[in-house]
């Protein structure tokens, strides 16, 4: 019991989040990271490198290839994993995606439904 009491506790602390677009993170640091990476004006937008024209079609993914093979490759890896129901962004593995549910969407509750297949 002490140590569902403790995670019940974990579970209810506040959590920083990021100013900009409200999204909880486990410590001030990656607020801070996140922040840098998502948000800074002063940051130089990313540039694509025009010799990878093979372009990933999911959505949240940026990756991009310099050939077709590479990018039949990559696309295996979304084969068979778990989506985040509420932003639909892809995980390697069901616990990858549950861990992401419970930090960034705290509020909400856990998917209990089966990972997508394809």
């Amino acid at each position: 019991m002490d140590h569902v009491r403790y995670h019940e506790k974990k579970r209810q602390e506040v959590k920083p989040t990021c100013p900009q677009c409200g999204l909880p993170f486990p410590s001030p640091q990656a607020v801070t990271y996140h922040w840098n990476k998502e948000h800074n004006p002063l940051a130089a937008p990313k540039q694509p490198d025009p010799s990878k024209s093979y372009v990933c079609p999911y959505d949240h993914c940026d990756r991009r290839y310099s050939t077709g093979y590479r990018l039949q490759q990559h696309l295996k890896s979304h084969v068979g994993k778990a989506d985040c129901p509420y932003c639909k962004k892809h995980f390697s593995s069901p616990s990858a995606m549950y861990h992401h549910v419970s930090q960034q969407h705290p509020d909400k509750p856990s998917p209990s439904s089966r990972p997508r297949k394809q």
